[in-house]
């Protein structure tokens, strides 16, 4: 009635966009969007301080993952694989090493990486924490490269949110375990943060060598490391493809995966004809879910939670600019599949499985800490622009 009250005889004539229904409807729908906003502004409030604290950010990064992680490694007991890592290692030098590896029954792997194994025990002394250290510098490269890329991208905030997403996924678990998979993550990020910077003309030079460097590194932990050519080369070529232009010294920064492959051709042959014989992880078509359920089921429920809450929210905001903005746009769409996708393939993760350990989708991990953030940044930037 209020509202009747308020209109003068001139606007009497004058069509009401709303009835007063509609109106007092609108009012006690402000409640839950009002909220939603105030946390909105808190987040963009929030980020920028991360973006202006970003070292800040790092250290204390580094002391969850040292509290968190440190421990697991020195209190963990070693299981089978560790256990072949420790023997081999502790050999007497480094051709007894070499000899080791060539004898057969011994699973194919970079002689490189016992050695470094091997400098960290004599470093530090024989320990549960020493055998591991590799590995726990690694991760953390990993999340550091991580984090850098995504930031440059998005924002400090963003970054943060990449970092946990790789934290969360069975990735982690090889933070603290004697197996090259940690160092394989770590030279991948670094190989992600040098190809992300090789096209500026800024330190182009460093970026290419460090490209090639960390390509290199990551064959030279483990053979499985070539596999990074892959996404990268697809990257690239989707670069070459947007730009119209090849830049063939990316290409050739490339090629830093093939040596430690030429160098170690005599001991790759040898350790393969005899080992692949027996191997029981053979790699099918079927044992490409089964890798990524393992390595994505620990994150199933903090996904799905996020994916919920993101949800909920863009439909809130959507109500308090108009109806139409609730059907969201192509790219909106493809944001959600990216985490319908994602969240299934974890809850339905079988055990186990007899056909390839999980580690062989470790190195897509960082993927998931990448595409995620970036996601969310472009949902944040969407609901800015409908406002």
């Amino acid at each position: 009635m209020k509202v009747l009250e308020s209109l003068t005889p001139e606007d009497a004539d004058t069509p009401l966009d709303h009835t007063p229904e509609q109106a007092i409807a609108g009012e006690t729908q402000l409640g839950p969007c009002s909220f939603f906003s105030n946390v909105e502004a808190w987040t963009e409030s929030f980020s920028g301080l991360l973006d202006r604290r970003t070292t800040w950010l790092l250290a204390a990064l580094l002391l969850l993952y040292i509290a968190a992680t440190v421990p697991l490694a020195c209190l963990k007991f070693m299981w089978l694989d560790e256990l072949f890592t420790y023997s081999i290692a502790g050999l007497p030098n480094a051709n007894r090493i070499w000899l080791a590896l060539a004898s057969r029954g011994v699973a194919p792997m970079p002689p490189t990486f016992y050695f470094v194994t091997r400098f960290t025990q004599n470093l530090l002394g024989p320990s549960h924490f020493a055998i591991r250290l590799p590995e726990l510098a690694g991760f953390w490269m990993a999340s550091l490269c991580l984090f850098h890329y995504v930031r440059r991208r998005t924002g400090a905030l963003y970054g943060l949110v990449g970092v946990m997403a790789l934290w969360i996924t069975g990735a982690y678990r090889y933070a603290y375990e004697a197996r090259p998979y940690g160092l394989v993550l770590g030279f991948c990020g670094l190989a992600l943060v040098c190809w992300q910077a090789a096209p500026e003309r800024v330190h182009r030079r460093r970026a290419l060598l460090g490209l090639f460097g960390a390509l290199a590194g990551a064959v030279f932990s483990h053979y499985g490391g070539v596999m990074l050519l892959f996404p990268l080369g697809l990257g690239e070529l989707v670069r070459s493809i947007s730009r119209r232009k090849v830049d063939w010294p990316v290409w050739l920064s490339f090629c830093g995966a093939l040596v430690p492959l030429l160098l170690f051709l005599p001991l790759l042959g040898g350790s393969i004809s005899a080992y692949g014989v027996a191997m029981w992880s053979r790699p099918t078509l079927k044992s490409v879910p089964s890798c990524y359920g393992q390595l994505l089921s620990s994150a199933a429920r903090p996904l799905a939670a996020v994916f919920v809450t993101v949800t909920l929210w863009r439909l809130l905001l959507a109500v308090r600019t108009d109806s139409s903005a609730i059907s969201a746009d192509t790219s909106s769409r493809n944001c959600g599949c990216d985490w319908i996708v994602s969240v299934p393939v974890g809850l339905s993760a079988p055990g186990p499985s007899g056909y390839a350990p999980d580690h062989t989708a470790l190195r897509d991990s960082p993927g998931h800490g990448i595409r995620h953030p970036v996601r969310l940044r472009h949902l944040s930037k969407l609901q800015r622009r409908r406002r």
